[in-house]
């Protein structure tokens, strides 16, 4: 057996102890239970940027459904900056993964604090076909007493409202907006979005140091993403030329620790007309966003990020899953790589149409998708 079939039977037998030790589910909340709870906590563990901002419609919904609860959302210590944008949430406990992974006690700790709260309500929200064994541990001892979540894994053996998995083409949102839907009425499910009311000067500070008139606009690339998500770099650095001298705009490349080495070997090759911001906090990167007409990047957490801000944005779907994934914003547009290699003109007559644009309406809710499979 090698070192995975050892992690994988470790992990069943941890699961077999779960299901032993948990305590049962009680009966499902009512209608007159869900009116008196207070104290609500969303879990979502991993570490990555893109889960979290997808969990946004779920906590406005949530709020708008019961004004009365508090949100406490168990986040990764990563989204520490990003917690102050969260729309509906009133606090953020910081979850540390590779902590609880060299000390499993820590993680025992951390489930103690949550007892001592006294959670009425506690969603699972990890994905509805992947059960982690720390989200199985923190929601089954979690002391909440109505526990949901998606059945998985006898997950149904603690949790007072387990639902089974939905349709597997449907919008990630959605998967998070079912355990909702579970317990209340979801109507005019919101998109995506952040709290960007108050931002700092970061961004109106980057035109102003780069002399970039206001009445120039900016498009953010980010060429980065996880292995084979990733776009060819060739491909962004050509597209930032004709963004230059097509539609007159200033292309402003972004990248995360990730691509810092990649891209700085390529900071030569960058058009004259390109504008390096580089590796930028989460507090920077959402005022940039706040001044910014446009985003382009492959599917990745930032991607995310853009089109929670509002800013028009262009995901390149090299091999994720565009239907689950795509950016939501009215004016959004999704490519699929995979079906048919992506042109450059459409992207640059994409762009062109978000520039121009002048009366955005940011409350709706339909996505637009250029995939060629539906020309």
């Amino acid at each position: 057996m090698g070192l995975k079939g050892f992690e994988h039977g470790l992990k069943r037998l941890g699961f077999r102890l779960i299901t032993y030790f948990a305590p049962g589910p009680g009966r499902p909340p009512t209608a007159a239970d869900l009116r008196n709870i207070r104290k609500v906590l969303i879990v979502r563990l991993d570490d990555r940027i893109g889960n979290t901002i997808l969990l946004t419609p779920l906590l406005i919904s949530l709020k708008t459904a019961f004004p009365g609860m508090k949100i406490s959302c168990l986040l990764s210590k990563r989204f520490r900056e990003l917690a102050a944008f969260l729309p509906a949430v009133d606090r953020c406990i910081p979850y540390d993964k590779k902590a609880y992974a060299r000390n499993p006690l820590k993680l025992w700790g951390i489930v103690r604090s949550l007892q001592k709260e006294k959670f009425e309500l506690v969603f699972d929200a990890s994905d509805e076909l992947e059960l982690s064994f720390n989200h199985a541990i923190v929601t089954a001892f979690s002391g909440g007493r109505f526990r949901i979540g998606y059945n998985r894994r006898g997950s149904a053996r603690w949790l007072e409202t387990a639902i089974n998995p939905g349709d597997p083409g449907r919008h990630a949102t959605q998967m998070h907006l079912d355990l909702l839907r579970a317990l209340a009425e979801v109507s005019d499910a919101p998109r995506p979005a952040l709290n960007v009311s108050r931002v700092n000067s970061y961004g109106a500070h980057f035109r102003h140091s780069h002399n970039i008139p206001a009445n120039v606009p900016l498009v953010v690339i980010h060429p980065g993403g996880r292995g084979p998500k990733r776009w060819p770099l060739g491909r962004f650095v050509e597209l930032a030329g004709r963004i230059g001298t097509e539609l007159g705009a200033r292309p402003v490349f972004i990248w995360g620790p990730a691509e810092d080495e990649m891209m700085q070997a390529t900071r030569a090759d960058l058009p004259q007309t390109a504008v390096v911001a580089g590796k930028l906090r989460f507090e920077d990167l959402v005022s940039l966003f706040q001044v910014a007409a446009a985003y382009v990047s492959n599917d990745n957490g930032i991607m995310h990020l853009a089109a929670a801000c509002g800013v028009p944005t262009v995901g390149i779907f090299v091999v994720s899953n565009l239907a689950k994934y795509r950016p939501l914003g009215p004016l959004d547009r999704a490519f699929d790589e995979a079906a048919q290699p992506v042109e450059l003109t459409e992207i640059v007559d994409t762009l062109r149409g978000m520039i121009e644009e002048t009366a955005v309406d940011r409350t709706a809710t339909e996505p637009v998708v250029a995939d060629p499979r539906r020309r």
